[in-house]
């Protein structure tokens, strides 16, 4: 596996909370009714750009097909966490898929 350095790894985790957060508007817009949510708009637009920032800083430094691995699971990890915070179902198949992307990340860092 490449070698970040270790200030690089908090830049993966600010790219995973992009991106959730791009999320987070997105379930915000989808559910606001007939006119989208202002403030859904703005967290899909801040969380995007923060991603996209970020990710090309590690893109400098890491392959693309690993970096994109590990940026997959940290959002992944991310956006289930705030699935259970407004209660909404983790089934056993959504279960078993991010165990899958955990044990591709694990295969490629070995």
């Amino acid at each position: 596996m490449f070698a970040l350095p270790s200030h690089h790894l908090v830049f993966l985790l600010f790219v995973g909370a992009g991106y959730a957060l791009a999320t987070v508007g997105m379930k915000l817009v989808a559910t606001s009714g007939a006119l989208p949510s202002p403030f859904g708009l703005c967290l899909i637009v801040a969380g995007l750009l923060a991603a996209i920032t970020f990710e090309i800083i590690l893109m400098r430094q890491a392959p693309v097909g690993q970096l994109y691995l590990i940026v997959i699971a940290v959002e992944t990890a991310i956006v289930l966490s705030f699935t259970c915070l407004i209660g909404e179902e983790i089934t056993p198949r959504l279960a078993l898929g991010m165990g899958f992307i955990f044990i591709g990340l694990a295969t490629v860092a070995h």
